[in-house]
């Protein structure tokens, strides 16, 4: 007979940091690109490339709205990460009674 291979996921609070870090690297990156393709749509000129102006106008807005829901992924992570510390604290508690 096939034994049946459970599946356990784990996780220890030493993998927060890095977490952290890479939301910070993310939000700096953000940042950077927004001051970039700002300066991109600075040197266009409206009048003769219009096009472009309003592409690099559109493509600010879209990573602007990303921006704005940086704050919304950082609470779903760190609601995950504690809902999974509270579970594995709380299994371990009930299986040891």
């Amino acid at each position: 007979m096939e034994q049946k291979q459970k599946l356990v996921a784990e996780f220890a609070v030493t993998e927060i940091v890095p977490i952290v870090v890479v939301i910070v690297v993310a939000g700096i990156v953000i940042v950077y690109g927004l001051l970039i393709q700002s300066d991109v749509k600075d040197d266009i000129n409206q009048t003769t490339a219009s096009e472009a102006y309003d592409a690099a106008d559109d493509t600010i807005d879209a990573t602007g709205k990303f921006a704005d829901k940086l704050g919304i992924i950082v609470t779903i992570i760190v609601a995950v990460i504690v809902i999974g510390l509270l579970i594995r604290y709380l299994a371990g508690r009930i299986g040891g009674m």
